[in-house]
């Protein structure tokens, strides 16, 4: 018992923030995403060795991070600006609802590349909600699946763009499981989605497949280089070096760390 509690206190553990929660990526044992929705309250604690943030979520859940005090400070700040900030009404033709996550998504796709074509599935209206970092993640992640399966290489556009931030956990996994995505998803950044997605969810994405249609993923390949011509003249110049696509970074400057986590 006193080995297994070692264990749980020193197990290192990576902690990053995306656009829409923590991540907390563990070297050996299950990886935990915590979505801003779902944190009820950030706090820093006393524990043993100093402070430490801890995170209540919603249900009576929580999680204790132990990291330096500028990460615990910029995951608190973030929690706050998600709670106050006013988000966008969800798009009713997205909704999960209670199916598995690839039966869901390419359930929506299927609609709308069979001309289910209302106002909340135009294009735009789906750029919109990927691009908004307030909106529901689910939402998010299915408006990327949905974009991969238009005939419009805009859309596609879009979806790389989107990469270049820190998406969510589901909304990586979502974009890998569209046509062309695992052009556009990187092995490694698809694995870390996965590992962080909620154990039935991972068992879904796990045991289903990515389209790979030559056409599809030539598409793709052609949106990746067009996109990286647009950063790499922003990057110059702003004499900062261009990011390849399928990393994350939270762009607005919340560090990444090593931190130690104790319990969930």
């Amino acid at each position: 018992m006193f080995r297994s509690l070692l264990h749980r206190v020193f197990q290192r553990t990576e902690v990053a923030v995306d656009e829409g929660g923590v991540r907390l990526t563990r070297a050996r044992g299950p990886s935990v995403y915590v979505p801003f929705a779902e944190i009820e309250a950030a706090t820093v604690v006393e524990r043993l060795g100093g402070g430490a943030l801890r995170l209540e979520r919603a249900g009576g859940a929580r999680c204790v991070v132990r990291a330096s005090p500028r990460v615990m400070a910029s995951i608190m700040h973030d929690v706050e600006v998600w709670r106050v900030a006013e988000r966008p009404a969800p798009i009713a033709a997205l909704a999960r609802a209670d199916r598995d996550f690839v039966g869901w998504l390419r359930r929506i796709a299927r609609r709308r590349v069979e001309g289910y074509r209302s106002a909340s599935l135009d294009a735009g209206a789906l750029v919109a909600i990927l691009d908004d970092a307030r909106a529901d993640i689910e939402q998010r992640a299915a408006a990327a699946h949905v974009l991969l399966s238009t005939d419009d290489d805009g859309d596609v556009v879009a979806v790389v763009r989107a990469l270049r931030r820190a998406l969510p956990p589901a909304v990586v996994a979502a974009v890998w499981l569209g046509p062309g995505g695992d052009v556009l998803v990187t092995d490694a950044a698809r694995d870390q989605a996965v590992a962080l997605l909620p154990r039935v969810d991972r068992a879904s994405v796990l045991a289903a497949a990515p389209a790979r249609d030559p056409a599809t993923r030539a598409r793709a390949a052609s949106a990746l280089e067009a996109v990286g011509r647009e950063t790499s003249v922003r990057e110059r110049a702003a004499a900062r070096p261009v990011r390849a696509a399928g990393t994350s970074k939270y762009r607005g400057g919340s560090p990444v760390t090593q931190a130690y986590v104790w319990g969930r």
